[in-house]
């Protein structure tokens, strides 16, 4: 082993040993804590006026993960405010909600726009800046999104509504947005509608 092949074996062992103390520590990386996340949704109808139509329909997990401060419970609170985007970038409502400590809230993306008279596109994004009750931005709270396709009921408040025909259902997790990336929710002019969100499954206690 030459010089050279020294000095980079010696380089990776410090860099490992330093990686493991971080890790140690319970130090996060850039990717595991953020004030904001992203999702997709999709909000496809099928063809006809059927009562039971085939769709594509999106609702979002969130949950606060941070830990009870004994003193002061509130303190622990958080608020997830959901910019939702049509694929052209352009906001077209915003709706929140307040996830205490281990709280979890599932948002019916789609229903939530139609119910405040908003035609829902297609597809889109859905931005999620997390605040304390402060109205600081906080880190602590993650999200799932979850994506039905099937046969079910136009006008239930639940995708499936306890019936589903022919269906699937996929999961997967909103990414954690790195702050190192500056990401900022888009400004509106005129104002975004701000809209009650449509909670799945009595999570909206």
């Amino acid at each position: 082993m030459n010089a050279s092949q020294k000095f980079v074996l010696c380089a990776t062992m410090i860099m490992s040993a330093v990686s493991a103390q971080a890790l140690a520590a319970g130090t996060d990386s850039n990717g595991e804590t953020s004030p904001v996340l992203a999702c997709f949704y999709d909000c496809r109808t099928g063809p006809g006026l059927r009562i039971d139509s085939w769709q594509e329909v999106t609702t979002i997990k969130l949950i606060n993960q941070v830990a009870i401060t004994p003193a002061d419970k509130t303190a622990t609170d958080r608020i997830a405010t959901l910019t939702i985007l049509d694929s052209n970038e352009k906001p077209i409502a915003i709706t929140s909600t307040t996830l205490s400590t281990l709280d979890l809230d599932e948002i019916y993306i789609c229903k939530t726009l139609t119910n405040a008279n908003i035609t829902p596109p297609t597809t889109g994004l859905v931005e999620i800046m997390v605040k304390d009750t402060s109205e600081v931005a906080a880190t602590g709270v993650y999200a799932w999104m979850k994506n039905w396709l099937g046969k079910f009921m136009i006008a239930g408040l639940q995708p499936s509504q306890g019936y589903m025909d022919y269906g699937s259902l996929s999961k997967t997790e909103c990414r954690v947005v790195p702050t190192s990336l500056g990401t900022t929710i888009p400004a509106t002019s005129p104002p975004t509608p701000v809209v009650n969100p449509v909670y799945v499954d009595g999570t909206g206690e």
